[in-house]
């Protein structure tokens, strides 16, 4: 489909002039053909017709929320503080910046990131993410946006221009907008892209409003192209709702045969594996069933963790059927699962208990931790016998710093040892107590338990870096990354692992990985900047504490002194001192601190200038 681009672009235009906190930079001279040719190279095919059109008459720009910041901020501050991840839930995030043209063959040229764009052309950034054009698709009218997460790319949006547009609505609707609400307009606004039509069928499922979804895909399936797995997913689970197991079948077999495009795409997949497998399992298909679970691989565990989830969240919303599926699902996957095996029958004790899990969950992720703890105390009432139950009472109260996590987690590892993030929280409140063999028992019972697990297997390198077995933690830290771990959450496992074997350039390096994708994570600024200086990297590790400093909320005065620290080493002894006298000045009964400064303030009187 061509895309009406002038349209488009005045669209654009117009409602940049509702947006105080968006705006576009002007061409100051028209583009030259050299640097159109260079751009084009550089893409490896023609420039799309809507980045040619943007980039006739503008060289990037920004689209923040109003209040945030002003019309005047630098489009040469490559990080710019402003420029914050403000999630909701159709993944289209303001506080974006986009590149001018020659900050796009900048970043395209640093060698630091020639292998993550491979095939990518860098147009923007929000928050700690960057974003590009998928130049290696084929068979597209127009070359989509991609979100860059380290060797993962998510689909955000089918073009340029379209990619924009959804920005500027979410701006215009504000933080207050319905989800639902928002994500219709999303898929109004970008309707090829098929993420927005599956969170607006979420929305609607979770709001009870079932009987638009049937409308809402039939718009999907004519609109979206192309099409992914998630969405064909979404109309296989509709269609098992209202009892048609010939269309589910067949939009479950297209689902795994369709190209994958965002993370939430490869889950979909391994859903639509799993209930191929239920569905094969009820007709007695042998041959149908090991094709399933060969689909599947190691990812077994792992997906049946994921419909436990699922069986308590639609048993809480009172949707019986999709609870029942759900349920054949984990007895499919996993049968050692206990809590499954006892909500075959849903009582009222049941019901209850599932609804204060749901509520505790919600108030977990609002950051209500007190709360949730309270909710969780009444899913244990209802149902002592769920392991589940005592997973979220000891996450919670792991969150609020009370007593009982441990006991909790344990006992859910006892009522349901197929619960593997309860062995991860049991070795979470270990190594919080300082009980780093005992949690490594935990993270290893917990990967046994599922190969897949990245998050086990960071928390297993903590657990061993803290008994002082580096190569082990090396190792198992290795092993997250290649199983797709939290990136962030690696690479700052990876440096401290790193840097107590004094591998110091190394260390910088993860680090530097880690502050890319958190720029305003004091702590990792911090321990970079300290990196870089043990390196040998002077220079770097002072604009890393300058940074580290600039976003401390906190008052981690041991930047000051170890940045003081530097500053004296190389010679600038006067700004070392002014240094250890903020330290000294909000810790003033700190002996150690105190004998530095009289030291360096010696060094300063004795200095020739």
């Amino acid at each position: 489909m061509t895309e009406p681009v002038s349209m488009l672009l005045l669209e654009i235009e117009k409602e940049l002039e509702r947006v105080a906190g968006a705006k576009l930079v002007k061409v100051k001279t028209p583009r030259s053909d050299s640097e159109l040719a260079r751009l084009k190279a550089s893409l490896g095919r023609d420039i799309s017709a809507g980045y040619a059109a943007f980039l006739a008459r503008y060289d990037g720009g920004w689209l923040i929320p109003s209040g945030t910041g002003t019309a005047s901020c630098p489009l040469d501050a490559a990080s710019d503080s402003r420029a914050q991840n403000l999630v909701h839930p159709a993944s289209v995030v303001v506080g974006l910046r986009l590149f001018s043209l020659s900050e796009s063959f900048t970043v395209a040229s640093d060698p630091a990131r020639r292998t993550e764009l491979k095939g990518l052309w860098p147009i923007a950034e929000r928050g700690s993410r960057l974003l590009a054009l998928d130049c290696d698709v084929a068979g597209e009218a127009d070359l989509p946006v991609v979100e860059v997460a380290g060797r993962n790319l998510d689909r955000v949006g089918s073009s340029y221009l379209r990619f924009i547009y959804a920005c500027l609505g979410e701006l215009l609707a504000g933080e207050g907008t319905e989800p639902a609400v928002l994500a219709a307009e999303l898929c109004r606004r970008d309707p090829g892209l098929s993420e927005h039509w599956v969170h607006l069928v979420d929305h609607l499922e979770s709001l009870g409003r079932v009987n638009e979804v049937d409308q809402v895909l039939s718009d999907a399936l004519r609109c979206v192209s192309p099409l992914g797995p998630a969405l064909m997913t979404a109309v296989a689970l509709r269609a098992l709702d209202l009892g048609d197991t010939g269309r589910a079948q067949a939009a479950l077999e297209d689902a795994l045969g369709l190209e994958s495009l965002t993370a939430r795409d490869d889950d979909a997949q391994l859903d639509a594996a799993a209930i191929l497998l239920v569905l094969a399992r009820e007709r007695g298909d042998a041959p149908s069933e090991s094709r399933a679970r060969e689909m599947l691989g190691t990812a077994v565990a792992s997906t049946g963790a994921f419909w436990r989830g699922e069986a308590i969240a639609n048993y809480a919303m009172g949707n019986h059927t999709r609870a029942r599926l759900a349920v054949k699902v984990v007895e499919a996957l996993v049968p050692g699962d206990h809590d499954v095996a006892r909500m075959r029958e849903p009582d009222p004790s049941l019901l209850n208990a599932l609804r204060a899990l749901a509520k505790a969950r919600d108030f977990m992720d609002a950051g209500m931790f007190h709360e949730a703890v309270q909710q969780a105390r009444l899913a244990v009432k209802e149902r002592p016998d769920l392991g589940v139950c005592h997973l979220m009472l000891a996450e919670g109260l792991s969150a609020c710093n009370e007593g009982g996590a441990i006991d909790a987690a344990r006992r859910a590892t006892e009522l349901n040892p197929a619960l593997v993030d309860a062995w991860r929280e049991l070795g979470d409140a270990y190594l919080k107590s300082r009980q780093a063999a005992r949690a490594e028992e935990a993270y290893r019972e917990a990967v046994g338990r599922d190969s897949t697990f990245a998050p086990g297997f960071a928390k297993l390198a903590q657990a061993l870096l803290e008994q002082g077995r580096t190569r082990e933690a090396l190792e198992a830290v290795t092993v997250a990354q290649e199983r797709g771990g939290d990136s962030f959450f690696v690479a700052v496992v990876r440096g401290d692992i790193l840097a107590e074997m004094e591998r110091h350039q190394e260390a910088a390096e993860a680090y530097d990985l880690a502050s890319r994708l958190e720029p305003e994570d004091h702590w990792v600024l911090h321990q970079a900047a300290r990196e870089h200086c043990r390196a040998g990297h002077d220079e770097r590790a002072a604009e890393l504490f300058e940074r580290a400093l600039r976003v401390d909320r906190e008052g981690c005065h041991q930047t000051l002194v170890d940045y003081g620290d530097l500053l004296r080493r190389i010679g600038r002894i006067g700004d070392a001192v002014r240094m250890y006298r903020r330290a000294v000045a909000a810790c003033p009964h700190d002996v150690e601190w105190r004998r530095v400064l009289r030291e360096a303030e010696r060094e300063l009187m004795s200095a020739p200038n």
